[in-house]
């Protein structure tokens, strides 16, 4: 089961050390987490500093040292400027080796500058460990330009967004900072009798399992309970789109909720067992555990609401550019699609007070 953390990475409403919680987590329940927040973008950075091409890192390099004075930045451009002119010289001096020798060097230097300054970023918001998961592509980064809308045809972000309601093996992960008046309801809460008598709410969740603070283990201690958790899931992951697949035949309304909560009940009751198990006698969860505040964890819930509950949430969030959700929201009013039910992840940062 794939996921996919939105929370775009110019206007950054969420803070990054949320978004890290977010990926940490998301690692533990799926096979890929596609993002396009800012932490992802930083990994994938780091891990291609070595490959990236020479005419590119000085102007990473800028991006990421935003102190670096105007003065520092066309000293900078010079040198490699008289590097690329060394460069073309067929018979060089002596003096012209030497020079260039040192030029080179100093552009060793500036590809070495930038990934220890990426590295700093990421380790600020305790997102280095997952730099790997990034490379082994557990973790997917929706930045490059060929993900954007290039004003003649629809951006792959876009298609990517759309597919994720659609396609069974897909979930969207989200923060549990909605609008107030989207307060959701506990299946086990909610009078389901009672349903066509109660005004419906936005969304019904149910919690599925808490974890501490990952942010202090290392990638082995995240990848060997990575490993132990999917393989606990594995049945749960595996039914899941079974379930999205009977969802998204029903609209989501006071007439269907029965059926509908009826659907998730029976579904969860069947991997009880399954999700129970998932953070128990996990010695690296139980470690993390230790070190997190007592008042501090993440909750993961499944939720259900209808398509475009998550479109309006993206939209209030500014999860996307605006431009992908007036087009999905379009290809949605074409399809009759919008009122159409649909489930995903939401997670509930406890102890902080930033998202409540």
């Amino acid at each position: 089961m794939d996921t996919i953390l939105l929370n775009y990475a110019k206007l950054q409403v969420i803070p990054a050390n949320f978004s890290c919680m977010a990926l940490q987590n998301s690692l533990m329940f799926s096979d890929k987490t596609f993002s396009n927040c800012s932490l992802s973008f930083f990994m994938s950075q780091y891990n291609s500093v070595d490959t990236m091409r020479e005419s590119r890192i000085a102007s990473q390099y800028y991006i990421f040292s935003p102190n670096l004075t105007e003065k520092e930045k066309k000293e900078s451009e010079a040198l490699l400027a008289e590097e690329r002119k060394l460069n073309t010289i067929k018979h060089k001096s002596r003096n012209d080796l030497i020079r260039l020798n040192i030029l080179q060097n100093f552009k060793t230097r500036l590809r070495e500058a930038l990934k220890i300054r990426v590295k700093e970023l990421l380790e600020a918001n305790n997102a280095f460990e997952l730099c790997q998961f990034q490379a082994d592509e557990n973790i997917i980064g929706m930045h490059n330009a060929d993900m954007m809308d290039d004003g003649k045809n629809e951006a792959p972000m876009t298609s990517l967004i759309h597919l994720m309601f659609t396609q069974p093996d897909g979930m969207f992960l989200t923060f549990s900072n909605f609008n107030k008046e989207d307060k959701g309801e506990n299946f086990s809460e909610y009078a389901i009798d009672a349903a066509m008598d109660r005004i419906l709410p936005p969304f019904i969740y149910a919690p599925l399992f808490e974890f501490p603070q990952l942010d202090k283990l290392k990638y082995d201690q995240l990848k060997y309970t990575r490993e132990n958790i999917l393989r606990k899931l594995k049945d749960f992951n595996s039914a899941l789109p079974a379930l999205k697949t009977q969802l998204m035949k029903l609209e989501y309304n006071s007439e269907n909720f029965s059926t509908i909560s009826n659907l998730c009940n029976d579904f969860l009751s069947n991997y009880c067992e399954e999700i129970d198990s998932v953070t128990t006698d996990e010695i690296y969860i139980r470690q993390a555990s230790m070190e997190t505040p007592v008042n501090t964890k993440v909750s993961v819930h499944l939720a259900v609401a209808s398509w475009d509950f998550l479109l309006r949430y993206f939209e209030n969030t500014h999860s996307v550019e605006p431009y992908m959700i007036n087009t999905i929201r379009q290809r949605m009013e074409i399809k009759d699609e919008a009122n159409l039910t649909n489930i995903f992840y939401y997670l509930k940062v406890e102890g902080a007070e930033d998202l409540k």
